[in-house]
């Protein structure tokens, strides 16, 4: 029996399983957001979960203690494509039903399974001696095309998503309302860490059949970027659950009753638009919260529950809306951009910029000279 050799790829692989484990649940039972889009991605999380936890067991010597988990979380690898493409429809506002067309996204982890089917019926020391012999150390041309086939799929549906994105993300008038451009510059991270990822990987896999072991070391490498990704959703989960958790229109418990929160809703609303509350560049949590009557912590409950977005990212949001009003609105250049700023809420020009690009995808200026094209 082997010895048990926790070195530091096999530490790192057990955290980030762990890791992945707590994104999951999070995903499955928070209450803000798309609750369609958030369970594809805790799915996404899980199964990549499942594939560090089998890098654990191999690379700390388990394979001979746990024969069963060889090759368990092989198809696993083929079933992330399809659900990182339907958490970014889903996300922005493509429902992704299971229909016979979606679950066709999964064939390839279905025909992975099948073909390992034979192996997962072999006894436990049947299969250790089998992968021992046939596997262990040894790249050959079975996994290596396995490898190609799984980068391949993802190439695929990365370009599905991109051009998905580009279709219904970018454009503002083209993406839903409760979705603004942050949402989109998160997905597009998304799918750049996966990029990475998948680049390495087959880098790393021709390196390895072409050299051998030599380069054995080398296919941690992609393991690694794509774990960076799993500690930067869980970032997101905590510090900026408005950019993963966008706003979605569900009646959710406040208080005393959902009708209660909608109510709260509403008004909160129609105060922002018809008295202009966001103008006031010092308007703070506490104000919005005693203009409609209610505490602190009831305010709080009502941001995260029926609104879905920080405090900040909700004022700048109508903000924005009205520094573009006036833009637009600005014939012969009455006013400076700065005037527009502060007109709007803002208390600097370096805060409007970043916030307007933020949420509009563009600078100021950009957004006005790209204005005055479509109008010329």
């Amino acid at each position: 029996m082997e010895s048990i050799q926790l070195n530091v790829w096999a530490v790192f692989y057990a955290a980030v399983a762990i890791q992945g484990f707590v994104i999951t649940g999070i995903l499955f039972t928070t209450g803000k957001g798309n609750p369609r889009a958030n369970k594809y991605l805790a799915l996404l999380i899980l199964g990549f979960s499942c594939t560090r936890i089998q890098s654990f067991l191999t690379i700390a010597g388990l394979s001979e203690i746990v024969p069963h988990s060889i090759f368990a979380a092989t198809p696993f690898w083929y079933i992330l494509a399809p659900l990182y493409f339907l958490y970014v429809k889903t996300l922005l506002d493509q429902p992704a039903s299971a229909n016979l067309r979606n679950l066709l996204h999964f064939l390839p982890f279905a025909a992975v399974v099948i073909f390992l089917l034979p192996f997962y019926a072999l006894p436990a020391d049947t299969k250790y001696l089998f992968w021992s012999q046939s596997f262990n150390g040894e790249f050959g041309l079975r996994r290596f095309l396995f490898v190609l086939l799984y980068d391949l799929q993802n190439f695929l549906y990365l370009a599905a998503s991109l051009s998905f994105i580009r279709k219904h993300g970018i454009l503002e008038s083209h993406r839903p309302k409760r979705i603004n451009f942050a949402h989109v510059k998160w997905l597009k991270s998304l799918l750049t860490f996966i990029f990475a990822y998948v680049m390495l990987d087959l880098m790393a896999a021709i390196a390895h059949f072409a050299v051998g072991s030599k380069f054995l070391d080398m296919q941690y490498v992609p393991m690694a970027v794509f774990s960076v990704l799993v500690y930067s959703i869980s970032f997101l989960a905590i510090q900026e659950p408005e950019r993963l958790f966008p706003r979605y229109w569900m009646n959710k418990k406040l208080g005393a009753s959902s009708k209660s929160g909608k109510e709260l809703h509403e008004k909160l609303l129609a105060m922002m638009e018809e008295q202009k509350l966001y103008r006031d560049n010092n308007l703070r949590y506490s104000d919005l919260a005693a203009k409609l009557g209610v505490s602190v912590s009831q305010f709080s409950k009502l941001m995260n529950h029926e609104i879905g977005m920080s405090f900040n990212n909700f004022v700048n949001a109508y903000r924005v809306t009205d520094a573009k009003a006036r833009l637009i609105q600005n014939e012969g250049d009455k006013f400076t951009l700065l005037a527009v700023a502060f007109d709007a809420g803002f208390n600097s020009k370096a805060s409007f910029n970043r916030i307007f690009k933020q949420h509009a995808g563009l600078t100021p200026s950009e957004y006005l000279k790209q204005h005055n094209k479509k109008s010329s």
